[in-house]
């Protein structure tokens, strides 16, 4: 009977350390769906224009180049104000199978400027993941406040933030 009970225990304890393993996320639907859940929840002010990142043309929303994009990233969209002289944009990545998301994540985070409206800069950068998603925000601090909130409740488990600031 106590070898039962061992071996039983043995094998809960591996099924435990197991289950540990891989990140998790709550992330669930498609990149905009996701993007539009988080906008309805940290109530954004302004109005916003969310689609599909364009896989011919990244560059302006996530600062990756199209061989980068196409060899990492297999789904993305963006939701940027709609007003082109608000500093607000948003993308969320979903990354290929094998693909580290904290390296693209570092990639965006290095890459993309956060004046790349020319005439306006976003006071706050964040880039973090959560599974094999990469989340970035840019914008005003008080619309980051609510934003990096939102993704975070919605996405679980979260990895370390990159983060910025540009307020003087």
């Amino acid at each position: 009977m106590k070898k039962i009970i061992s071996i039983l225990l043995v094998m809960v304890l591996a099924l435990g350390v197991f289950a540990g393993c891989g990140a998790k996320t709550e992330l669930e639907g498609t990149t905009v769906e996701i993007l539009e859940k988080i906008n309805e929840n940290a109530e954004v002010q302004f109005p916003l224009g969310t689609d599909n990142i364009d896989a011919e043309n990244p560059s302006y929303h996530t600062g990756l180049t199209t061989e980068f994009y196409a060899e990492n990233v297999a789904e993305g969209a963006y939701s940027e104000a709609m007003i082109g002289s608000q500093a607000h944009s948003m993308i969320i990545l979903k990354v290929k199978d094998g693909v580290n998301p904290e390296d693209v994540a570092s990639k965006i985070f290095t890459d993309l400027k956060p004046n790349k409206w020319i005439c306006v800069t976003a006071e706050h950068m964040y880039v973090n993941t959560s599974g094999d998603y990469v989340f970035m925000v840019m914008s005003y601090a008080d619309a980051t406040s609510t934003i990096i909130p939102a993704f975070e409740a919605l996405a679980g488990t979260v990895g370390d933030a990159q983060e910025q600031s540009n307020k003087e």
